[in-house]
């Protein structure tokens, strides 16, 4: 009887995210929706998100070889014209947390997974991006992208680019652009 409790709870899990998604409507098609197209993840240079050791935190992973730590996908935009940063490997404690401010702190700029929270209520500290899409001239090139986070006023990026577990912080004061 145990493991039925179990297997509810895992549903409600995973199902609870992907309703809160759904139920923010579905965007037209010409808007970017999903995103995570680079095999390996969302990646600014050689440093990709990356939730160290299956979450919460999440730092720069060097290495090349995707893994499931790597999956990451960026959701939007919602009702509020932001965008999340969720993490989806499928399994997994952090399985659908999203990318904000560490362990839910307002005051620590510091990446890790929080609550996603759906059209920024309920959402952790953190979680609510504006997704500038490259053009070229406006410091991304087409095909990349920076993210600038609503609450720090700053951008996403690692603290350290090309350094394997460097940490990403979201109040970078410059673009930060991923290949996305």
């Amino acid at each position: 009887m145990r493991w039925l409790y179990r297997i509810g709870a895992l549903a409600g899990a995973l199902l609870i995210p992907i309703s809160a998604f759904l139920a923010t409507g579905t965007p037209e098609a010409s808007a970017a929706t999903l995103g995570s197209p680079a095999p390996g993840g969302i990646c600014a240079g050689d440093s990709c998100l990356n939730a160290w050791g299956g979450g919460p935190f999440v730092n720069a992973y060097t290495g090349g070889t995707p893994n499931s730590n790597d999956d990451f996908d960026i959701l939007g935009p919602q009702p509020n014209g932001n965008v999340v940063i969720a993490f989806l490997p499928g399994s997994g404690t952090w399985n659908g947390y999203c990318v904000g401010d560490a362990y839910n702190e307002s005051g620590e700029a510091r990446v890790s997974l929080d609550p996603c929270g759906n059209n920024g209520q309920g959402a952790g500290w953190g979680t609510q991006f504006e997704w500038i899409q490259g053009n070229g001239s406006n410091g991304c090139p087409s095909g990349y992208s920076a993210f600038y986070n609503r609450h720090w006023g700053g951008y996403l990026g690692p603290q350290q680019s090309g350094v394997n577990g460097s940490p990403f912080y979201l109040n970078k004061s410059g673009k930060v652009c991923f290949d996305v």
